[in-house]
């Protein structure tokens, strides 16, 4: 039987003074072994979501300042980074991602560094790195991403309406590759209009960045070659249910998203730390422009070295926590949530077997 890895936690509410989740996750970091990650001078990649204009429950950028001056405080040099997203750099332009940025808090002022666009400000800055899967033969790793000696991945854990859970391993696989790399990953999930469903009230046609929606003989048509299959807005705000993807296209996108994470493992040299954080665990990612109920309560922080374990514990929490009466994730998204895990260990990427190791008051 392999050795279990661990996962180190602290409950929300476990420390109640003196510095309350700030200090949990001080304490977490140092129980976890943070320091052991990278040397003195080296860059410390911390990988943060800014999130996307109109959900306003992502992840706290105070959060973020307490692992910078961590990083400072071990001797190494914090480097604030994250990607400007499938829908973000070329497609609306930089100063929208500096703009959503700056609204939802992400600014030098709080973080105490700027931060950087790893793909740069159009999004197109990436390495190539091949890998073997059954999806991918490669995938582009952000530059900035490559450039780093050691990273910190830092997620805020929702739900995921094609993945099950957003954490470690899709903040990895997706968060850390330039734009085109995210149309490598999300190439599975370009829907296909049910004309008997479609009522052609033009929602979709209006929301789309990419243009890819037109109206066509009193429904409306996706225009392939346009889409890339980032279904953030069109599937979920459809009032009828006419836009839907192929029956595979989950598990195909789950396979792309672990894949792809295994070219960052590459670009990272193994020198990666992972924190999840399960406060406002909502229905939706950061970077939807909703984020929907909460699928829990507040559970925590978790930190790991390995990517599966923390990813397999928080979906455990989440599943122990969903109220009674409440679906659960799979019932929701009609996904296998624990997928992603398993394929990720036939990978070697982790294990799935955890110690959880709760420290705190």
């Amino acid at each position: 039987m392999p050795e279990k890895s661990t996962v180190w936690g602290v409950k929300t509410g476990a420390y109640r003074v003196n510095g309350g989740m700030l200090r949990a996750l001080d304490e977490l970091m140092d129980a976890a072994g943070l320091g052991q990650l990278f040397q003195h001078g080296d860059s410390v990649g911390i990988k943060v979501s800014i999130g996307q204009k109109g959900n306003i429950k992502y992840l706290r950028p105070v959060f973020v300042r307490a692992i910078v001056e961590k990083v400072r405080q071990l001797g190494g040099k914090p480097v604030v980074l994250d990607t400007v997203g499938l829908v973000g750099g070329a497609v609306k332009g930089p100063n929208d991602w500096f703009n959503t940025a700056t609204l939802n808090g992400f600014t030098k002022a709080v973080l105490g560094k700027d931060l950087i666009p790893a793909d740069g400000y159009t999004g197109d800055e990436g390495e190539l790195l091949p890998l073997e899967g059954d999806e991918l033969g490669g995938v582009e790793v952000a530059r900035g991403v490559t450039d780093t000696a050691a990273m910190i991945v830092i997620s805020h854990v929702t739900g995921h309406p094609h993945y099950g859970i957003n954490g470690a391993l899709i903040n990895k696989g997706v968060g850390c590759t330039s734009q085109k790399g995210k149309w490598r990953i999300y190439n599975p999930l370009k829907p296909q209009v049910d004309a008997a469903k479609c009522n052609n009230c033009g929602a979709c046609l209006d929301l789309c960045p990419f243009g890819a929606i037109r109206a066509k003989e009193g429904s409306s048509r996706v225009r392939g070659k346009l889409c890339k299959g980032c279904t953030h807005f069109c599937l979920e705000f459809c009032p009828t249910g006419a836009l839907q993807v192929a029956d595979d296209s989950g598990i195909r996108f789950q396979k792309r998203v672990v894949e792809a994470a295994t070219a960052v493992n590459v670009a990272a040299l193994g020198k990666l730390f992972y924190l999840n954080f399960l406060l406002d665990v909502t229905r939706y990612p950061d970077h939807y422009n909703i984020h929907g109920q909460d699928l829990t309560p507040d559970l925590g922080i978790l930190g790991a070295k390995d990517p599966v374990a923390i990813d397999q514990a928080s979906l455990d929490l989440i599943n122990e926590n969903i109220p009674p009466g409440q679906p659960g994730l799979e019932t929701i998204y009609g996904i296998d949530p624990a997928y992603p895990t398993k394929y990720a260990e036939e990978f070697g990427l982790g294990r799935r077997d955890y110690n959880l190791d709760l420290i705190g008051d």
